[in-house]
């Protein structure tokens, strides 16, 4: 992604938190989320990056930490 691309939301539509507060879908915790539409791209490009992390880190673990089970 290069800094001119804007950087897109990485909501997919599965918002459900975890007990930590990180959104099962996106990877996003509570507070990236609540400040993203007063973010600007160098912060958005940081939000999506950890937020990335964590979903990669989920695939390796089998599941968030705190995830709630349904």
């Amino acid at each position: 992604m290069s800094e001119a691309t804007p950087v897109v939301s990485p909501c997919i539509g599965v918002c459900e938190l975890s007990d930590e507060e990180i959104c099962l879908g996106c990877g996003r915790t509570l507070q990236d989320i609540a400040v993203w539409s007063g973010a600007d791209e160098a912060r958005r490009r940081e939000i999506v990056e950890q937020a990335r992390r964590r979903l990669i880190q989920d695939a390796a673990t089998g599941g968030i930490q705190g995830q709630t089970q349904t």
